[in-house]
């Protein structure tokens, strides 16, 4: 991986540094600079938030590259398009909750780059592997 990646891997650790430690902060959302957007995610968003409800959640990740999405056996709603996530690829644009993020977030922090590379470059075993506690 190139300096570019390490950069990035260096910018949501930072993000998930700085919202663990302020207690201000309950959520982030993190998008990358090659995010496309569907035409509708607000519509999109809205209905899997209301899908969500009070349950608290540890990651909402805006879109699937890599992932298992469209599996009936991963649906919490099929109305909002809304699954739990297994894997995934690709970080260009997710959510975080604090919850989510300080159980996984200690855990990220002492591993090195190399270590972390070796998860296709995402927090997946970490943060995606259970959306929704």
């Amino acid at each position: 991986m190139g300096d570019s990646h390490l950069a990035c891997w260096d910018s949501h650790m930072r993000v998930y540094q700085e919202v663990v430690d302020n207690p201000a902060i309950e959520t982030a959302l993190i998008l990358e600079d090659d995010i496309d957007f569907d035409w509708n995610i607000e519509a999109k968003v809205a209905r899997a938030r209301a899908a969500i409800g009070d349950r608290p959640w540890d990651a909402f990740y805006l879109g699937h590259c890599g992932d298992s999405v469209g599996e009936l056996r991963f649906a919490v709603d099929l109305k909002a398009n809304l699954y739990h996530g297994d894997t995934s690829a690709c970080t260009h644009g997710y959510a975080v909750s604090k919850q989510g993020l300080q159980t996984s977030y200690f855990f990220i922090k002492g591993r090195s780059y190399a270590h972390y590379n070796q998860y296709h470059w995402t927090p997946y075993p970490y943060i995606f592997k259970r959306v929704f506690s």
